[in-house]
């Protein structure tokens, strides 16, 4: 499932920058962290790979890439397993 942030868009931020801070935002997570996860970024798209404990967990990775500034989309691909 892909969510769409429902604000306005920001200011341009580099895909690299964008990568680093959903992936630290993922890590501060005491859940997440211990997820193997794959973050990539494409015109402020990001992409969400990896396995996580169960959706919950699914669904807030999703929720904490949104709420990066800059993010466009997120196209959540985790699996829900252990």
């Amino acid at each position: 499932p892909i969510a769409e942030p429902s604000r306005m868009p920001a200011p341009a931020v580099s895909d690299t920058k964008l990568t680093m801070e959903v992936k630290s935002s993922l890590s501060a997570d005491a859940e997440l962290k211990a997820a193997d996860l794959s973050v990539e970024t494409h015109d402020g798209r990001v992409t969400l790979k990896g396995k996580v404990p169960d959706g919950a967990a699914r669904d807030r990775a999703t929720q904490l890439a949104a709420s990066v500034t800059g993010v466009g989309a997120v196209d959540n691909q985790l699996t829900v397993g252990r």
